[in-house]
């Protein structure tokens, strides 16, 4: 397979994870704030399909971005890497914690429509725990070796770099203080910021692609004639 190729494929996989996990998020809102169990369970069955669709998604998404991040680690040439290592180990801790979450949403679903409230409320709970420990750990993980990892290379701008690394700060401190104040929607934004990173990144590199494919013919009729006139 061509550079060329590789990096349009890697990109498109960034791009559909980004779409895959927008959409989710857009479509799987939270229950109404202070409504009781039995609010949620009429909530939850009147928005099941959604649910279970935005479920989907985020697991799908969360699939091709961790894909995406191993694949910007092999092309900075940092798989061997302590930097890059880590970046790999958050990816996947990333896309694990995901499917869990996607566990939860599928539990409570069936909890709600099965009447087993008790599994319902239990799995509502998670849900907002494991949200958090996102934030506590995994993001930052990713986000600041990824950026360490992109800056080190060269072979992506540094404005790149210089943003991963501030969104990973940024995520480091909203995963200590949102341990003791709630800051959902303040984490909400921040998510919502990386998905733009990443979609950015994956325009950079079709484009990089396409440069690359322009440039190659001229290199090789500048050897030629090299060749020629000696």
């Amino acid at each position: 397979m061509s550079t060329r190729l590789f990096r349009i494929l890697v990109a498109l996989c960034g791009l559909l994870g980004v779409i895959a996990l927008m959409v989710s998020f857009s479509i799987n809102p939270a229950p109404p704030a202070g409504a009781s169990i039995r609010q949620i369970v009429v909530w939850g069955r009147a928005h099941e399909n959604l649910i279970l669709a935005g479920s989907w998604l985020q697991g799908f998404g969360s699939l091709l971005e961790m894909i995406f991040i191993i694949a910007l680690v092999h092309l900075a040439n940092a798989t061997q890497r302590l930097r890059g290592l880590i970046t790999i180990a958050a990816a996947i801790i990333i896309a694990s914690v995901s499917l869990v979450e996607v566990s939860f949403y599928i539990s409570a679903i069936e909890g709600g429509v099965g009447g087993d409230l008790e599994a319902l409320a239990v799995s509502l709970n998670l849900i907002k725990a494991i949200q958090h420990a996102y934030v506590i750990a995994p993001a930052p993980a990713l986000l600041l070796s990824l950026g360490l990892v992109m800056y080190i290379s060269r072979r992506f701008s540094h404005v790149f770099s210089y943003l991963a690394l501030l969104l990973g700060v940024t995520m480091s401190i909203l995963g200590l203080i949102g341990t003791f104040i709630p800051l959902q929607t303040v984490i909400d934004s921040v998510l919502s910021a990386q998905e733009v990173w990443f979609a950015a990144v994956a325009v950079a590199l079709i484009v990089g692609a396409r440069k690359t494919s322009t440039t190659q013919p001229s290199r090789e009729q500048s050897q030629l004639t090299a060749q020629v006139l000696s």
